[in-house]
């Protein structure tokens, strides 16, 4: 009796392993289909099957053990999951707009909120989103691009404040040689020009024994197909971040309604700015001939420097009035001031609004993301005659054409918040993959393909090392500026980032299957000494 229970306890006990074996291998293997499936829709494959380049993002200190900076804008970095704070600081402090006035009925007696962002945080603001991209990897390996966060933004750059060229050889090992340097990307927040950029920028790049960053592609807010001054090889220019960034999904659909180009705005011309810079004696004669028309042909506002921390800095107020101008007006005067750029020029296309160019130079700027220039904005000679009366005698037809490209273009000159949504992040990222051997040419959406775009809110596993899904907005909030561990998981190579995958899940799984079953039979797993115990409890029955 003693034996028939036990062999009982013995039988229950390997139906109950072959169960748990049974559904531990299955859910492996539905794992293991599951990651490579991702692998080969996400980021696995050739190139020329991706619409995205895979980024691999170093990790690096905000500073070098000798005090050197290596990012001086890296507040952001410190606020973990502070989800309003951490678009706050990447993008600005929140302001409000009254639409009482507003051209569409809907919004009236209602508010527009925005941000204070900051003409040269374009280094904060794309670091915090490739740490949360879902194209990020933590495979070197596996990259396209390589992402160095290493820029100076807010202070005067020199050898004495700059990591030397030896400094950044050592934090970049896998800046091997001149091609795979020039699948580096290194950015200033700002123009590039003398004083913006770092020695180790611009350095010679002859000596290969020396450094590998001039040989690097650059991203800075101007280039040298526009601006001679800027400094540095390969470098590429990106707009400046613009009033419509770091929206959420309902701003941005209130924006777009506000930037209808059917709407009929009251106010012809609009012209905001200060006296300074090469382009002061410009700026002083459209400013002039801006007020000596008066409303409702323009208005004009000054715009006085006024500077906190090396970034301008003005009261909600004047944010207010700047924008109500911009969304009211159907021209706005852009005059070159220090530099060919200033970020009046992407405010005012977000704001459907006409950009007035006064200097050839400018119709070169931001190729990538604005190739024909004539197709949206206006340039004016203001020493031939008033510059309102020549805009005044456009045709009605060719504004009509010029407004409605402005809103096309509009949807691809913001920073966004979240991934798939053709925002300057991503076309620059994608233009610059295309110079380093990456998608055919016909796999490259184009940036009209964008336009409209809903970001890709299903959520994802991040950090195995390889292209995750795309996380959700929480996801990507909370892992964004701030996942704290995510200079330790760059340092983790994946599991499924190769063809040795299978073979890995293989092992586990036998190694699990055998850790189960011998719980089961606690004696052995030795075949003939199951048959012997079955033969030696029949005998006994028998008997």
């Amino acid at each position: 009796m003693h034996t028939s229970s036990a062999q009982h306890g013995r039988q229950r006990r390997s139906r109950q392993s072959a169960f748990y074996v049974t559904v531990l291998n299955a859910a492996v293997w539905c794992t293991m289909a599951e990651e490579l499936v991702n692998v080969g829709n996400a980021g696995g494959g050739t190139s020329a099957t991706r619409s995205h380049p895979r980024v691999f993002v170093y990790s690096l200190p905000r500073a070098l053990p000798n005090g050197v900076i290596l990012r001086d804008d890296a507040q952001c970095e410190k606020l973990l999951f502070d989800k309003i704070g951490a678009i706050n600081c990447l993008f600005g402090d929140e302001f409000k707009v009254d639409l009482t006035n507003s051209l569409v009925h809907d919004l009236r007696n209602s508010t527009l909120t925005l941000h204070k962002v900051d003409q040269f945080s374009l280094g904060r603001i794309m670091y915090a989103r490739l740490l949360a991209s879902p194209w990020r990897v933590f495979d070197p390996k596996q990259a396209d691009l390589f992402f160095v966060p290493i820029w100076t933004a807010d202070t005067w750059a020199n050898s004495s404040t700059c990591p030397s060229a030896l400094d950044i050889n050592i934090l970049l090992p896998f800046m091997r040689d001149p091609k795979s340097a020039r699948r580096h990307i290194m950015l200033n927040p700002r123009v590039a020009h003398e004083h913006d950029v770092c020695p180790s920028w611009h350095g010679d790049p002859r000596p290969l024994k020396s450094t590998l960053v001039p040989f690097a592609t650059k991203f800075a807010l101007e280039d040298r197909s526009c601006c001679p001054s800027v400094k540095g090889n390969n470098v590429h220019s990106v707009p400046y971040p613009s009033f419509a960034s770091g929206l959420d999904l309902r701003t941005k659909e209130r924006l777009r309604a506000l930037t209808n180009p059917r709407l009929v705005r009251p106010l012809l011309v609009m012209g905001a700015f200060g006296i300074h810079g090469a382009g002061a004696a410009t700026r002083t004669i459209v400013k002039a001939q801006c007020r000596e028309k008066g409303t409702p042909d323009c208005m004009f506002m000054d715009l006085p420097i006024q500077q906190h921390h090396g970034t301008l800095a003005f009261s909600a107020a004047t944010y207010e009035r700047l924008v109500s101008l911009m969304l009211n007006a159907t021209f706005c005067l852009e005059p070159n001031g220090d530099t060919p750029s200033r970020k009046g020029i992407i405010d005012a296309i977000v704001f459907g609004c006409i950009p007035v160019l006064f200097l050839p130079a400018q119709l070169k700027l931001w190729p990538w993301h604005l190739p024909d220039w004539s197709t949206f904005s206006v340039l004016l000679d203001p020493h031939s005659d008033n510059a309102v009366t020549q805009l005044r005698k456009i045709p009605p037809a060719k504004v009509a054409l010029l407004r409605q490209q402005v809103a096309r273009l509009a949807r691809g000159l913001s920073y966004e918040i979240h991934d798939d949504m053709g925002d300057v992040v991503e076309r620059s990222l994608i233009n610059a993959w295309k110079l380093n051997d990456g998608p055919l040419f016909s796999h490259v959406p184009p940036p009209s393909s964008f336009a409209g775009q809903q970001p890709n809110l299903k959520a994802g596993a991040a950090g195995t090392g390889v292209v995750s899904k795309p996380m959700t907005t929480k996801d990507s909030l909370r892992s964004s500026p701030l996942l704290p561990f995510a200079g330790v998981l760059q340092h983790v190579p994946s599991v499924f980032s190769t063809s040795r995958s299978l073979v890995i899940i293989l092992f586990v799984s036998i190694l699990c299957s055998l850790m189960v079953v011998a719980w089961a039979r606690p004696k052995g797993l030795k075949l003939w000494a199951t048959r012997r115990e079955h033969f030696e409890v029949s005998y006994v029955i028998i008997k």
